[in-house]
């Protein structure tokens, strides 16, 4: 027998987005109107959640259950990536609030160089990447770690006396 009309499985997605999509909007946006001026990484968080997060994660439930475009299409792999980007982007902006922002003084948060934290911050979103790239794209990343890895041994050959005087000024 066939499903009647409200029970097919792209209407119950579209009525889910339709509905759910601006109604947690607005809950957000009251949300982060309201913690503005209590919690500054509780609103940074909400907002990249807001503004990045759940616009691709709607488009995406708009492309993949609604109008039924395969994994296998660019423009929900492009998707896709944005979202997995977009997640990390706000995992990274947690954790260094988390660990860095209400730092007191004289304790080990506060003593990390900004520039450690923010080479730190590079290393994880290219590993980041990487695993979309694994995982959205189906890329693989043997020849291009062995390649880094290669060059990375090269140029730190070449540069070897400028890299320490450089670790030795962030010391």
């Amino acid at each position: 027998m066939q499903d009647s009309f409200w029970q097919q499985d792209w209407f119950i997605w579209g009525a889910v987005l339709i509905v759910g999509f601006p109604f947690l909007t607005l809950l957000l946006g009251e949300i982060i109107y309201r913690a503005r001026t209590k919690d500054k990484l509780l609103t940074a968080t909400l907002r990249i959640i807001r503004n990045l997060i759940f616009p691709s994660l709607a488009l995406f439930i708009l492309l993949n259950k609604i109008i039924g475009l395969s994994e296998d299409t660019t423009p929900l792999r492009i998707v896709q990536t944005g979202l997995w980007l977009f997640t990390i982007h706000g995992s990274l902006t947690v954790i260094n609030g988390l660990l860095f922002d209400g730092a007191k003084a004289g304790t080990w948060q506060a003593n990390v160089p900004r520039l450690f934290r923010d080479l730190s911050r590079v290393f994880l979103i290219l590993c980041g990447v990487a695993i979309v790239l694994s995982l959205v794209w189906g890329a693989d990343l043997g020849g291009l770690i062995a390649a880094l890895g290669v060059g990375s041994i090269v140029i730190g050959l070449a540069l070897q006396d400028t890299l320490g005087n450089l670790c030795s000024g962030i010391a």
